[in-house]
């Protein structure tokens, strides 16, 4: 997986919590050990607030930022893992056709900090490089990524290994991902992009 950029305010506020949760556990551990009477060497006592803060930190970007009480909830980025059925319809000329439309399947990994978009399509898989998931009202609002798409060493000469982005507008629900695509240099086509989520699970694609 890689990092991912996000104008989510949680990223700037939640260290800081983390920190502060980590200071007072450090400050019961050491009450604790006084009261049952045993005095810790300097070097077990000294990095409890920064082990504290690993071991918090490691929870919320593996677990916590996902989890919700009632309406609240721990982060504004919005979950995206999971196996999700996905349809493309492209520029790409298709004979007798305007547009050629392609099913295939993407398999999302995503922690609070790192994400990964894979899809196969046919005889090629995309892999994305690097993105973005923005979660205010703009023009940006939603998933963008670029992507490398490799095709299969036995597809077809015409297909060759290309570069391309995608803007990707999650649904109220955020069980569907709707926006578009194109590709740079090698393919030069364009088209729109529909992910529909099939399970929470990550499956092979």
């Amino acid at each position: 997986m890689h990092a991912y950029a996000t104008d989510a305010t949680d990223r700037r506020t939640v260290p800081t919590i983390l920190a502060t949760i980590a200071i007072a556990l450090a400050f019961l551990l050491s009450r604790a050990v006084e009261w049952c009477g045993y005095q810790p060497a300097w070097y077990i006592d000294a990095p409890s607030v920064l082990g504290f803060y690993a071991l918090l930190y490691l929870w919320f970007d593996r677990f916590g930022w996902r989890w919700r009480v009632r309406s609240f909830r721990f982060s504004r980025i919005p979950d995206l893992r999971g196996t999700w059925k996905a349809t493309i319809k492209s520029s790409h000329p298709d004979p007798g056709r305007a547009t050629t439309t392609l099913t295939g399947s993407a398999q999302i990994r995503q922690t609070w900090t790192k994400l990964s978009i894979r899809l196969r399509f046919g005889s090629s898989t995309s892999c994305s490089t690097m993105g973005a998931l923005n979660t205010e009202d703009s023009p940006d609002f939603g998933l963008n990524y670029e992507y490398l798409n490799e095709p299969d060493p036995h597809g077809r000469e015409t297909m060759n290994m290309h570069r391309g982005t995608s803007h990707l507008r999650p649904s109220l629900d955020g069980r569907a991902l709707d926006g578009d695509y194109y590709t740079g240099r090698g393919r030069m086509n364009f088209g729109s992009l529909s992910l529909e989520l099939v399970s929470r699970r990550l499956k092979s694609i």
